[in-house]
Formats: C-alpha cells, sequence, structure tokens
C-alpha cells in the first residue's frame, strides 16, 4: 500500500475531511497519478498509521477522509544508533536509506581523519537533503518514528555525550578491520538492562589504530566482520543487521 508522509498534523481521527496541498498534493495527485476513491495511507508524527480514501480533486488541492487508524509498533529496546565517520554524500545518502529499513534510531555523523568532509560545516549544509530521503524511505517501509540525523559531530564532542550516559544503560561496538584486536561476533550477546546500542564504523579507509584505542577507553569494544574489506554501505548493512540479530532485535 501506498503511504505519504502528512506534516501539517499529529494525529487524525476517523470520519475526519483533511486537505492535501502544495507539494504533497503534487507528489500524490501528479506524479503517483491517485485519483478520486483511491485509498493509501497518511503517516503523522505520532505512533498511527491513517487510512483514507479520496473524496474530492481539484487542480492544487485535494480532499480525504479518514476511514482507518493502524497503530504502529514502536522500535524495540534498545535502540540501535549508527555512528559513521563521513563518507562522500552518494554513499551517505544510501546509508540513511537503509538506516530507515534496518530500524537505527539516530544515526550520528563522525569528524575522523579518514572522513570525506573534514568539516562539520560541509555535511551541515546537506542536512536537509538527507532528512528528505529518510522522509521518503520511511513512507515506503511504513515506519512510524523518523530517523533522527544528529548534527555531525567530531569525536571529542560524540566522546563527551557518551560519557553522560551511564555505562550499564549503553555498549558500543567498532567496526575494525585488525583481527588481532577484535571480538569474535559470538561474544556479542543481549544484555539486560541496556537502553542503547552504538555501532561505530569508519567511512573510506576506516579507523586509524589510535581512533580504535580511544573508543576503547570509552568503553566501546572493536568487533571484525572477517579479513574482506566492505565498503561502507555493505558494512552498515552487515553490521546492524548481525547487532540486530545477535542481540534479539528482529521480532
Amino acid at each position: 500500500m501506498r503511504r505519504y508522509f502528512y506534516s501539517k498534523k499529529s494525529e487524525l481521527s476517523i470520519g475526519e475531511s483533511v486537505k492535501i496541498s502544495d507539494d504533497l498534493f503534487k507528489h500524490i495527485f501528479k506524479v503517483c497519478r491517485r485519483k478520486m476513491g483511491d485509498g493509501f495511507e497518511l503517516l503523522t508524527e505520532s505512533s498511527s498509521a491513517y487510512f483514507v480514501r479520496v473524496v474530492n480533486v481539484g487542480k492544487s488541492e485535494a480532499v480525504v477522509e479518514v476511514v482507518e487508524e493502524r497503530i504502529i509498533e514502536s522500535l524495540p529496546r534498545p535502540y540501535v544508533h549508527l555512528v559513521l565517520a563521513n563518507p562522500k554524500p552518494s554513499v551517505f545518502e544510501r546509508v540513511v536509506e537503509k538506516s530507515v529499513e534496518l530500524g537505527v534510531s539516530s544515526l550520528i555523523p563522525l569528524v575522523t581523519e579518514n572522513s570525506f568532509f573534514k568539516s562539520s560545516a560541509k555535511l551541515k549544509e546537506k542536512s536537509k537533503r538527507l532528512e528528505k530521503i529518510a522522509l521518503h524511505a520511511q513512507q515506503q517501509t511504513g515506519r512510524g518514528t523518523r530517523l533522527n540525523i544528529s548534527a555531525p559531530l567530531t569525536s571529542d564532542e560524540f566522546f563527551k555525550e557518551v560519557s553522560l550516559k551511564e555505562v550499564k544503560l549503553w555498549r558500543g561496538y567498532v567496526l575494525y578491520e585488525a583481527m588481532s584486536s577484535s571480538l569474535e561476533l559470538e561474544d556479542i550477546m543481549k544484555e539486560p538492562g541496556v537502553d542503547d546500542v552504538f555501532i561505530v564504523i569508519g567511512g573510506e579507509g576506516g579507523f586509524n589504530p589510535p581512533e580504535v584505542e580511544v573508543f576503547k577507553t570509552y568503553g566501546f569494544r572493536s568487533i571484525s566482520l572477517g579479513k574482506q574489506i566492505l565498503r561502507v554501505e555493505t558494512a552498515c548493512v552487515a553490521g546492524i543487521s548481525i547487532l540486530k540479530s545477535r542481540w534479539g532485535l528482529w521480532s
């Protein structure tokens, strides 16, 4: 079923008439060619999806009637947070899409030695495009909550935020290809009482050994996905999938 994000109200009511206009109207009725009598779902900032039926279509505005409400399950705890060293823009956009699909709670861009962007300001310029990509992926997957894309952080800024959390409430893993210093995947097990899990992935060129050692001092553990070096977007999909499996987050 087609789903579209409706941003003008956080909640709708059964029987309510809702006006569709502006860019959303163009997308639904010009691009997707919806017409009188068609049904689709509207997603809002609430935890519900609303099935609506088109009752009127004008030149620049349409009216739909809310027929049914469906509750969307929240993301399971612990929340998964992807910390990604800034890759090139095209790669970042693909990672955003996959993060939405895989149920990542937040994506935190990190400025590291091998980052494509050395300045956080450069990535901030692209924030609106990344949010738009995340929103489109949310519509396609029917996910109820938005992917939170953080402002780019330096390593120091990120560690400052992490240090404010109680250690028992979070766990962190760094994907690192140096097998000698990494845990085996079977050592990763679900732990009770943990609210957040961070998975840290490098950009092109990965992390340098000193950077990994700093992560370790803050309680992160390094893991390897094997001898084969994976591209950034592949490492993100593989790492998140394995992490969710080991923590029982697929159910």
